[in-house]
């Protein structure tokens, strides 16, 4: 069975690192703003409570997604990209989600959750896992625009159906329901894509061995983001309506900002399989433009916030938690540029440390500033972990460029199956 050549891809399109960036930029803007549009009409139409809850579900499916996934996503995009045949985890998979099934009867046991938020959450689970290995097959055969109008049409379309569908129908389902429907479609598009393709199988699964650098970065990273909100909700934060709403909208605009340095290293990812040499001095460049760039947009985004129609509370939260990440943005940055060089280069290990002790220090900071600074500790810690990862990254991503280690990988090099 033919193998398809990363080069060429759907109906002849030839690819570049321009246009692949672009479209994964253009795709992660219309899907960061709709994400930002659902906020909004969600607070204006349903209060700051049930806000509050949907940026908590979203949290944890999010979270419990990574940890079905396992890092087959990541894994993916190296092993098409390398002209490898594809292979699956499915053991993992089938573990993982026992164990998540586990801690949704727990949570419902304990009045933490409600019996819709079970049942939504578990299949928005599903979908979510499902969603990062279409991913990951799309940008292996760096076919980012299908993954960016994927993206960019379940999050318009949940924006455009929270803000249009009557209240009698919106109250009962609730924005989960709707955000299940709407993230599903976009799982069924990748997949009808990814299913016309000619992509060669193996028989063989991945050891968890092999997977386990992939999957426990991929939670860790996801975890990095994501897990200060619910370390805000557990630790009391949650007393004033609104405020991990604000915070969560906080994180929004700040990862926004970042979304242009975000396309380019997941246009390079492939790219940087083969040899990072001919990509350093633009990496640079791109690095201290795009880090430029993204500061001015959570600049602005503290202009724009007095026009914004939320809640008071909600853009009380909003505004402190951004003055600090201000600081931070371009380390983010950074982040995504050297993470690539260190995931394309198989040294998916070191990368995991580096998360790990990002995701350490955050959330000892969290301990010690949420119970008396609320929102702005968890702001504090989040920007000095981002301190914490670019440097661990920075110093990996230097040991591969000094001692030249980038792995000239083809399907037939001896050193195919390693990484």
């Amino acid at each position: 069975m033919a193998v398809i050549s990363p080069s060429r891809v759907f109906n002849g399109r030839k690819d570049s690192l321009k246009g692949n960036a672009s479209s994964a930029l253009l795709g992660r803007l219309a899907s960061a703003s709709a994400q930002v549009a659902c906020l909004l009409i969600i607070d204006h139409r349903l209060g700051s409570h049930a806000l509050d809850r949907y940026v908590l579900i979203y949290t944890l499916t999010g979270l419990a997604g990574t940890v079905i996934d396992f890092g087959s996503g990541v894994w993916l995009v190296r092993e098409i990209a390398a002209g490898r045949p594809v292979r699956f985890a499915w053991r993992t998979k089938i573990g993982a989600l026992f164990f998540i099934i586990l801690a949704a009867v727990w949570g419902l046991h304990a009045d933490e959750l409600s019996g819709q938020e079970v049942a939504w959450g578990l299949v928005w689970t599903i979908v979510s896992a499902a969603t990062m290995m279409a991913r990951g097959i799309l940008w292996g055969l760096r076919a980012h625009h299908i993954e960016a109008c994927a993206a960019a049409l379940e999050t318009c379309g949940l924006a455009i159906a929270l803000a249009i569908l009557p209240m009698s129908f919106l109250e009962p389902i609730g924005p989960m329901g709707l955000a299940l429907f709407a993230y599903g479609g976009g799982l069924a598009y990748r997949s009808a894509v990814v299913s016309r393709r000619n992509l060669r199988r193996s028989p063989g699964g991945i050891s968890v061995a092999t997977l386990a650098p992939y999957g426990l970065h991929g939670f860790v990273s996801y975890a990095g983001m994501r897990v200060d909100v619910v370390l805000l909700y557990a630790l009391g934060a949650t007393a004033t309506p609104g405020a991990l709403a604000g915070y969560a909208l906080a994180l929004r605009a700040y990862a926004a900002a970042a979304i242009p340095l975000e396309a380019v290293s997941t246009a390079l990812l492939p790219r940087l399989v083969t040899g990072v040499g001919p990509y350093i001095g633009k990496i640079l460049r791109v690095w201290l433009g795009g880090g430029l760039l993204a500061t001015a947009g959570v600049l602005a985004s503290l202009w724009l916030l007095p026009m914004i129609e939320g809640s008071p509370a909600v853009i009380a939260s909003t505004r402190p938690v951004l003055m600090i990440l201000v600081f931070s943005v371009g380390l983010r940055c950074g982040a995504s540029l050297l993470g690539a060089i260190v995931t394309a280069q198989g040294r998916q290990s070191e990368r995991l440390a580096a998360s790990a002790a990002s995701l350490v220090t955050m959330v000892g900071l969290d301990f010690l500033l949420i119970p008396t600074h609320g929102v702005v500790g968890a702001a504090w810690a989040f920007a000095i972990s981002d301190a914490v990862l670019v440097s661990l990254y920075g110093a990996s991503a230097a040991r591969i460029v000094r001692t030249s280690r980038t792995l000239e990988i083809s399907p037939s090099h001896p050193r195919a199956e390693q990484g």
